[in-house]
């Protein structure tokens, strides 16, 4: 199911205001929500962060089945792990409402969805937005397409270590932490390379079917040690440092709360705990056993509320404009331009209109609905230079003209007009491309506004 990109509902809005109200789940005077996961209740529970009191489940529709991770995307939205029944699903951020299936079946279509990785249990996004899931019952970890739910790749497997991975996988730039719950180790993967290792071995410190590794500031981590009962200290090399705690009976998730804080859940006492990091003592029971329905808890992730722009705030949106030659499948636009001075509406006056150059674009089309883009402003320092893929928002009769003919015969270039976008870890911008006569293109970038730049 194509998902409509943020970025074509602000083109067609402009720049106005955001005039939505903030986000009402829970306390009004709570800026915070914290998500545990609920295994034995199929769900996710949503309790508000201030004082642990439950506000409702996550799922309305039935669609979890044995929830084990919770994670938050790029954009904000919600990704869980539902293991009984092999789906990945993503929540949206602004409702916290079923938004949909990303991997494995979905009840609402006539045909059978295979799911990317059998058994979820983790999830995470790595720094180059790319996301990724492991799955329990057959020690894989596998890279997922968000925008098909396909298997990408398997990034490692049993043979490089993993067993039974849990939920909590910790995440060190594009190098993913793993907590074997089978082996009681932890597995150091290189999502770029593929080259794996031991990061914690088997039993070490006692470490005992580990559930969550934690990645804290100093780099140092938090493994919880579900059957050894207590939460275990390692530096980011693996070395053991102390036991930080073993006050909460089978530890499962845990979350660093934003005043240094940690805060742990666990399937024995279903309860959310406050633990004082400097000395392991339990500052206070954040959620009381089973409040809400918890059953199982598995996994906590502590989110902001979705909120709205002050009054009388405007957008920081920025729109980017040239024509560039095409030549190749390569779209080059050697000056892109911005526009500032005028007002809005009835106040418009084009005489206050300033034009402003910005720097280079090129788009290095690899298939009817992919390219690789990259810019250099380098007329606008405070932005630098960089690249990231870019996908065709929707089908159109173009895209279809040109997969019929193929890639590789096309003799005109009309077929790259329409609307692209960086897919998920880019959502929230995109771009327009219209073919003008041939062998020239305009390119419109809905983007915005560097943070040095006011």
């Amino acid at each position: 199911m194509l998902r409509i990109s943020v970025f074509l509902i602000t083109t067609l809005l402009m720049s106005l205001p955001n005039e939505g109200e903030a986000q009402q789940i829970g306390d009004p005077d709570c800026s915070e929500l914290l998500l545990v996961s609920s295994f034995r209740s199929d769900n996710v529970k949503i309790y508000n962060a201030c004082d642990g009191s439950f506000v409702r489940d996550l799922d309305s529709q039935d669609t979890l089945e044995g929830v084990l991770a919770v994670v938050e995307g790029p954009s904000g939205d919600i990704y869980v792990a539902s293991e009984g029944n092999d789906r990945i699903v993503r929540y949206a951020r602004d409702s916290l409402t079923l938004d949909r299936i990303v991997s494995g079946d979905d009840p609402q279509t006539e045909e059978f969805e295979f799911a990317a990785v059998l058994s979820p249990s983790g999830l995470a996004f790595t720094d180059d937005g790319k996301f990724y899931a492991a799955g329990f019952g057959f020690s894989q970890l596998v890279e997922v397409d968000l925008s098909t739910g396909a298997r990408l790749r398997v990034v490692a497997d049993a043979n490089d270590g993993l067993s039974g991975p849990d939920a909590g996988l910790g995440v060190v730039g594009n190098v993913l932490l793993i907590p074997n719950f089978n082996n009681n180790s932890v597995t150091r993967v290189d999502t770029e390379t593929g080259a794996s290792s031991v990061l914690i071995p088997a039993a070490e410190a006692g470490l005992n079917a580990p559930r969550t590794v934690i990645v804290q500031e100093s780099g140092d981590l938090l493994v919880s040690s579900w059957r050894g009962n207590r939460i275990l200290e390692f530096s980011g090399a693996g070395e053991f440092i102390r036991t930080v705690t073993d006050a909460t009976a089978r530890p499962t998730g845990m979350t660093l709360d934003s005043d240094g804080s940690l805060l742990v859940t666990s399937d024995a006492s279903d309860d959310v705990k406050r633990i004082d990091l400097s000395n392991g003592e339990v500052l206070e029971t954040l959620i009381d056993g089973g409040a809400g329905g918890l059953s199982g808890g598995t996994a906590i992730l502590r989110i902001q509320k979705q909120g709205a722009d002050p009054a009388g705030s405007v957008t920081r949106q920025f729109w980017l404009i040239g024509v560039g030659a095409i030549s190749d499948r390569r779209i080059v636009v050697d000056q892109m331009n911005f526009t500032s001075g005028a007002a809005f509406g009835n106040d418009f006056d084009p005489d206050a209109v300033s034009l402003g150059a910005w720097g280079r674009v090129e788009l290095d089309f690899d298939s009817c609905d992919s390219a690789q883009m990259s810019w250099n402003a380098d007329q606008a320092p405070a932005y630098e230079s960089g690249d990231y893929a870019v996908f065709r928002l929707a089908a159109s009769p173009l895209s279809r003209a040109c997969a019929e003919i193929g890639f590789e015969n096309l003799v005109d270039n009309v077929w790259m007009s329409g609307h692209w976008f960086g897919g998920e870890p880019r959502d929230g911008e995109g771009m327009s491309i219209d073919i003008i006569d041939g062998d020239r293109a305009i390119v419109t970038w809905y983007s915005y506004l560097a943070d040095s730049v006011q």
